[in-house]
């Protein structure tokens, strides 16, 4: 006689074989959210430290920490009845939508003062990483045992297909989350509504967990907790947001710069880093010490503004704006990857790109593309403090090498 699966102690009922592709389900979504969370911290933590390395290094450790110790308290819930694991990993669901719905809050709350406490920048990501990552990671990586302890006691037999099944949905959850945040859930529906989403998510899968523990009691409870988290998240859409745009590869600031230049002018801030001040009414100021230097030494190298340039990377589209003023006969080309840095450039900060070729492409793709020489090229590409490591090969100086007019300058 074969055993029967899932043995439930007294007075509990069994759990039915057909709901497996419910377990399989539940797996796959709770890793899909465990990993829009992930990519989410990412995105909320560049206007504060910047979207390097060191960001990704301590996010991505974070996470799989959070996961790990959520899988370690999963697997003492594993052994419980198969209720009461139920219910407690109900119970962990929610937790997961408030903790997750708290992220935004909880950054805005200790950013400021975890940066100014601490010399090292590697120090503060991590501790803002840790402090809105690692709770809604321990929350989702707990059901993940569960599931599994479940899954193998229905599929007498076939135990390792079930944990295969299990472990499939739970990677293949993880790369629909990833692709969905980055392609389109950023992008489209920003950070505020994307967290929204996901604590939408959770507490529907403490819902659907709790319905099949059948705790009437423990339901109040996750049902007090989804509530809170719930109100919590859409209370943050009415937060001001941290970004005037979010594209796909920054978060982008306009902040008004007036009062510091004494007369109407605007900042462009993409991750945390201002990338460049424009004057309107006085294109021809340069503000900023690293674009006035630049400009400086080529009008003093070229007697004069370039007559013919290509800029790698166009952010506030400062100094192409500043040289068509001088001469409007210039030929100015600007290979700018992120076509929203050019719609608010011209929304915001009063560029005119009459006159100026915008190429919205990587810049070495543009360059190759042209077939034209340059008087000047102007490498001003960078992502938070490093430039794009394939706009610094040799590869890539070659191209530019060829770019050049016989009396061009690099800079």
């Amino acid at each position: 006689m074969s055993p029967e699966p899932d043995h439930p102690t007294p007075g509990e009922p069994s759990l039915r074989p057909h709901i497996f592709p419910l377990l399989v389900f539940v797996q796959f979504t709770v890793a899909a959210a465990g990993l829009v969370v992930e990519i989410l911290a990412g995105r909320m933590l560049a206007p504060y430290v910047g979207m390097s390395l060191y960001t990704w290094t301590a996010v991505i450790a974070v996470v799989l920490a959070g996961f790990s110790a959520g899988h370690w308290v999963g697997g003492y819930i594993a052994e419980r009845p198969t209720h009461t694991a139920l219910k407690q990993t109900a119970l962990a669901m929610a937790l997961a939508a408030l903790t997750t719905a708290l992220t935004l809050i909880i950054l805005r709350a200790l950013a400021a003062g975890v940066i100014s406490s601490f010399k090292s920048a590697e120090v503060s990501i991590l501790i803002l990483a840790s402090a809105i990552a690692f709770l809604p990671s321990f929350f989702a990586g707990i059901p993940s045992p569960v599931l599994a302890r479940i899954a193998v006691a229905l599929k007498v037999g076939r135990e390792g297909a079930a944990l295969g099944a299990i472990f499939a949905a739970s990677s293949l959850g993880a790369i629909a989350g990833t692709l969905a945040t980055g392609f389109v859930f950023i992008a489209w529906l920003g950070t505020q509504l994307t967290i929204l989403i996901v604590v939408i998510t959770y507490v529907a899968l403490a819902g659907l967990l709790l319905l099949r523990a059948r705790s009437q009691r423990s339901g109040i409870l996750i049902a007090l907790i989804s509530a809170g988290a719930l109100l919590l998240s859409f209370s943050t859409l009415a937060l001001a947001k941290s970004c005037t745009t979010e594209s796909r590869y920054y978060c982008i600031r306009i902040i008004d710069f007036s009062a510091q230049a004494g007369t109407e002018a605007k900042l462009m801030v993409l991750d945390h880093l201002g990338h460049g001040i424009n004057v309107k009414d006085a294109p021809a100021r340069l503000i900023t010490p690293y674009v006035a230097l630049m400009d400086t030494v080529l009008r003093r190298r070229l007697g004069g503004a370039p007559t013919s340039s290509f800029f790698i990377g166009g952010g506030a589209y400062t100094l192409p704006r500043a040289w068509k003023a001088a001469d409007p006969s210039a030929r100015i080309t600007v290979a700018e990857i992120d076509p929203e840095v050019t719609k608010l450039a011209q929304e915001e900060m009063w560029l005119s790109k009459q006159g100026i070729q915008v190429l919205h492409k990587d810049a070495r793709a543009a360059l190759e593309g042209l077939g034209r020489k340059f008087q000047v090229i102007v490498g001003d590409a960078f992502t938070d403090i490093a430039v794009p490591p394939h706009l610094v090969t040799r590869e890539f100086f070659t191209l530019v090498q060829a770019s050049l007019a016989p009396d061009g300058v690099y800079t």
